[in-house]
């Protein structure tokens, strides 16, 4: 008997080497360059048809582009175009937190909510530029984001907008304390809550080792709790059941032995607790940390109220904290072959399934210089193909003939198989593609399997 093949897609992380920039093709300067005084850009493909307000959201992983362009990003210079009407397009750019690259022999912990990380923010570990958000504009499917390379490393950094971005990016509204509606300088959004002090010593304060940034600076010898309150958290009826990413950032200046931070979501893991609670343990004395905890929300949740729950046990400064509900990073789809044996008249069964919610869609981007060299850039882009999937079969015999064909649609969600008949097909060794395309006017491949399949004549074991 032979053997089934069922692939489950591969996941969209963090992409790994987005590049080495191993040039592609290289020709004369690029006629179409719009941007004068920009030397590079990145082709953005987005088949989807426009949806009003919906924003789209891709992720490009730009210290790597930086990196392999010999510098870094200026993403201050950066610029959106529409590539059909060269209009400018608004548009965000944040961080991705909490994933991060793992070492090949490292142990990598199921999701739970409960196992963070910490490491010094120097390191750089736990945020990534970025995720780039932006309105699609009706009939355009490609935009061209142009972007100047720079030697110093500081220009790489966000560019929030949260009038384009999508909820879920970032659920606090006052992540770096700018909201002192009182002026009296505390932030407005928060509150610091000592046990056995109803005046406690505590308020907005330059950032240690960046002063023209704020943090919050917390006295209190025994600790305390700090907590939202209502406005710094936006809600959304769409938490149910997603993934949620918690990250902090601390700093002590006679460190701090420990304590928490949390969401009061319920766990979808659990059947009691937090969606998300990381105790982090000791931070060391005047060293910036960063942490993050991811988890996941109970689904079914009816009220999507929630409130943040952060206590230390000493005095400490609390630099950005944020909170994201990212898609997922599969797409819960696998594509199958039964098997890579038949005989003449038999048929073999195709299976495909697919997720229906939104995932990171991993694919290629051109990356272009105004000079004319392109190369490929590994990138994701926020999907659900709620239209649909088109799904097409082809075995080809060795002279490159189509000897038999399946062609069918699915939808999101469907658990797809159907057999492709091998009626008259003779024996030998054959080739078989499955592939699953969008359902779109511009079509993408979503999913492709290729395999050899002999086809025997007669029953098997003779």
């Amino acid at each position: 008997m032979g053997h089934g093949i069922t692939v489950a897609m591969a996941a969209s992380g963090l992409c790994g080497a987005i590049l080495p920039l191993c040039a592609w093709a290289a020709g004369g300067p690029a006629a179409d360059w719009r941007v004068a005084d920009r030397t590079h850009r990145i082709v953005l493909l987005d088949t989807r048809p426009a949806k009003g307000a919906e924003a789209q959201v891709f992720f490009l992983d730009l210290p790597k582009v930086g990196e392999a362009l010999g510098g870094a990003v200026d993403t201050g210079s950066m610029r959106l175009l529409a590539r059909r009407t060269a209009a400018a397009v608004p548009f965000s750019l944040d961080y991705r937190y909490g994933d991060r690259e793992h070492s090949p022999d490292e142990y990598v912990r199921p999701v739970s909510g409960y196992y963070g990380d910490k490491f010094p923010m120097a390191e750089g570990r736990l945020r990534r530029l970025g995720y780039l958000s932006f309105r699609p504009v009706p009939g355009e499917t490609h935009y061209d984001l142009y972007l100047n390379v720079s030697a110093d490393k500081q220009a790489l950094r966000e560019r929030s907008d949260p009038a384009v971005r999508p909820w879920w990016v970032d659920a606090v509204t006052d992540p770096e304390f700018q909201v002192d509606k009182d002026a009296d300088g505390k932030p407005y959004l928060y509150g610091w809550e000592v046990k056995g002090d109803r005046n406690p010593i505590w308020g907005i304060a330059p950032r240690t080792g960046d002063e023209s940034r704020r943090c919050l600076k917390l006295s209190a010898t025994e600790g305390g709790r700090l907590v939202s309150r209502p406005g710094l958290l936006n809600f959304s009826p769409e938490v149910a059941g997603r993934r949620v990413i918690l990250y902090h950032q601390l700093y002590a200046e006679q460190g701090v032995n420990g304590q928490r931070f949390g969401i009061t979501l319920p766990n979808a893991y659990r059947e009691s607790g937090m969606a998300a609670l990381y105790y982090f343990g000791e931070i060391p004395a005047k060293t910036w940390y960063e942490m993050a905890v991811e988890g996941r929300v109970r689904p079914g949740l009816k009220s999507p109220e929630y409130a943040l729950q952060n206590s230390y046990s000493g005095p400490c400064h609390v630099g950005e904290t944020h909170v994201q509900f990212p898609p997922e990073r599969l797409g819960a789809t696998r594509i199958g072959i039964e098997s890579d044996v038949a005989q003449t008249g038999d048929a073999i069964v195709l299976t495909w399934q697919s997720g229906t919610a939104a995932y990171l869609f991993p694919m290629q981007l051109a990356l272009e210089s105004r000079e004319g060299r392109q190369w490929k850039a590994e990138a994701s882009r926020v999907e659900d193909w709620a239209e649909g999937f088109t799904l097409e079969a082809a075995m080809a015999a060795p002279d490159g003939r189509a000897v038999a064909t399946l062609r069918d649609t699915a939808q999101p969600g469907q658990v797809w198989a159907k057999p492709l008949r091998l009626d008259s097909v003779k024996p030998g060794r054959h080739r078989l593609r499955f592939e699953v395309k969008s359902r779109r006017p511009t079509v993408e491949t979503v999913a492709r399997l290729e395999s050899d399949l002999r086809v025997l004549n007669g029953p098997f074991g003779r």
